[in-house]
C-alpha cells in the first residue's frame, strides 16, 4: 500500500465530503461576519485543534477498518518522539501503526517498528489566522517530525505530515512566517496537508 498516496487521497476526500458541507473558509458564509466576535472560531463543525484531530483521525480509522484484512490503525497522543521533548512533547497528535498480527507492545521499539505515519495538527481560527505560524508552534512541530529518521532509531521510512486547517477565507499564504514554514517543511521532508491549496507541499 502506498500509504502517502492513501493519506493524501483520504484527506482530500475528508475536505470535499465533510468539511465542505460545513463551509470551512467559505467566502460567502463568512462575508457577513461582524468585526467583533465572541468566539475565535466561528464554524460549528470545527472549533478547536482537538476537533480536527479527532474528526480526521476517526475518518481515517473507519477507512482502515473497512479494509480486509485490517492492517493499520490510528492512535491519538501516542508517545513516539525522543524523551528529551518531555512527557507531553513526546506525543504526536495522530499516529498510524501497522497491526497485521495481534500482539502486545512491551517496549519503545515495538511502537517505533510499527510506526508508519506521524501527523501533527494545527488549526488557525478565524480571528487569529496566523497565530500558530507567527508564534512558531507549527515550526516546532515540523522540527519534531524531522527527527523521525533511521539515524534516531526509527527502523523504517515514516511518512511525516503537518496538517494545517485554516478557517479564515482571507488567509494570506504569502505572509513571511507562512512562506518560511513551507520552506522548512520541504527541507525536512515533511508534507503539508491543508484546506488551503497554496499551503500544500
Amino acid at each position: 500500500m502506498d500509504m502517502e498516496r492513501v493519506l493524501k487521497n483520504e484527506f482530500e476526500n475528508w475536505i470535499v465530503n465533510y468539511c465542505s458541507k460545513y463551509r470551512i473558509a467559505d467566502k460567502k458564509l463568512y462575508s457577513a461576519v461582524p468585526k467583533k466576535t465572541w468566539h475565535n472560531s466561528l464554524n460549528q463543525f470545527l472549533k478547536t485543534e482537538a476537533d480536527v484531530q479527532c474528526k480526521f483521525g476517526g475518518y481515517l480509522e473507519l477507512t482502515f477498518m473497512n479494509k480486509n484484512p485490517t492492517e493499520y490503525t490510528v492512535h491519538s497522543e501516542l508517545p513516539i518522539y525522543d524523551k528529551s521533548f518531555g512527557s507531553h512533547g513526546m506525543r504526536v497528535d495522530l499516529a498510524i501503526t501497522e497491526v497485521t498480527d495481534p500482539c502486545i507492545w512491551l517496549n519503545e521499539d515495538d511502537i517505533r517498528n510499527s510506526l508508519t505515519a506521524a501527523i501533527e495538527v494545527k488549526y488557525e481560527n478565524y480571528r487569529y489566522p496566523y497565530e500558530e505560524f507567527d508564534n512558531g508552534r507549527i515550526r516546532r512541530d515540523i522540527e519534531k517530525l524531522a527527527t523521525l529518521t533511521p539515524e534516531n532509531g526509527y527502523h523504517q521510512k515514516i511518512i511525516k505530515i503537518m496538517l494545517i486547517m485554516v478557517e479564515n477565507p482571507d488567509f494570506d499564504s504569502d505572509r513571511i512566517s507562512v512562506r518560511e514554514t513551507i520552506t522548512l517543511a520541504r527541507e525536512a521532508n515533511v508534507r503539508i496537508f491543508s484546506n488551503i491549496t497554496q499551503l500544500m507541499c
